[in-house]
């Protein structure tokens, strides 16, 4: 899980968007639009336009408090929960506004993220030419769309994500904080990169188990929710499946050239040429050592871990 600063101002861009591509849903007297059959709905008279955009731009935080208060009315016994949900349904309808129209992928643009946020393993690029849709990241609803049908359209709700992550790893897992870290509330991923040998192969070649050590410093909860995060997606076995990729040349350098070699080098390149630490970085090893860059690059909190272990 990798952690990214909540951005109202992308948040507000993201509505000045949503009505770009839906000029007409809702009416001039704030109520939603085509809602005849479900206008005397709880949910029809409730969210009206600016309750609307609350749901669109909240953190995650003040979602949960807007979805309970909703949900406490919805379920009070006196509505028809079939009929409430159904009207939620339309109105937040992310399979119809969002899902595979020009509108996701200049949501995509928008929030700018180049790497999947769960697990920082590859890239997640959104490329656009000329009106031809051609790839950008899935849209994982942390809070799941089938629990929190009011949260669907949800800026902060949307996570840009690989489709292993997206779709085979978390899926439609029930999440909540008090388990699960989540990218926009959490300050801190709560881990480090670590790794040991397995030893030799048949050919000579060593092998690496990579290990995610959960920070001591944690609260014991704390320390759960990292845990949990990082086994639903599986972090220690997809980085260890990549060790001859991306961890087996740190160490062989490593091992070469010791005596803090690659720091040496480092400032050596600093010195001669006025970049900064964090440009030599990613010329030498193509990533980004700064914490708010980690989803620039893959691999990059990775890398960083293992270069300061080494």
């Amino acid at each position: 899980m990798w952690i990214i600063k909540p951005d109202i101002t992308k948040a507000n861009a993201y509505i000045k968007l949503f009505w770009k591509h839906n000029p007409g849903f809702y009416k001039q007297d704030g109520h939603k639009a085509r809602m005849t059959s479900m206008h005397r709905t709880y949910v029809y008279k409730t969210i009206t336009k600016p309750l609307f955009e609350k749901f669109l731009i909240s953190t995650p935080l003040e979602l949960l408090k807007l979805h309970t208060e909703l949900y406490k009315a919805i379920y009070d016994g006196t509505h028809d929960v079939k009929e409430e949900e159904k009207a939620l349904k339309f109105i937040f309808s992310y399979s119809c506004i969002v899902d595979n129209t020009n509108f996701s992928y200049e949501l995509a643009d928008l929030m700018g993220v180049n790497t999947c946020i769960y697990c920082n393993r590859q890239y997640t690029l959104t490329i656009n030419n000329q009106n031809e849709h051609i790839i950008r990241p899935q849209f994982d609803h942390w809070f799941p769309q089938y629990q929190y049908l009011d949260l669907a359209l949800s800026y902060f709700n949307l996570i840009p994500s690989c489709s292993l992550c997206n779709s085979s790893l978390k899926h439609d897992k029930r999440m909540n904080l008090k388990k699960y870290i989540h990218p926009y509330v959490d300050k801190e991923e709560g881990f480090l990169f670590d790794f040991h040998s397995i030893g030799k192969d048949a050919d000579g070649v060593e092998h690496f188990q990579v290990d995610c050590l959960i920070d001591e410093t944690n609260s014991r909860q704390n320390k759960r929710r990292v845990k949990n995060t990082l086994e639903m997606f599986r972090i220690e076995e997809i980085y260890s499946a990549h060790e001859s990729l991306e961890l087996r040349d740190l160490v062989e350098l490593s091992r070469a050239y010791p005596n803090d070699y690659i720091e040496n080098l480092i400032q050596k390149i600093l010195g001669d040429t006025g970049l900064r630490e964090e440009d030599v970085y990613r010329l030498l090893f193509g990533i980004e050592t700064l914490k708010d860059n980690y989803k620039k690059r893959p691999f990059s909190k990775f890398k960083t871990d293992i270069i300061k272990k080494l």
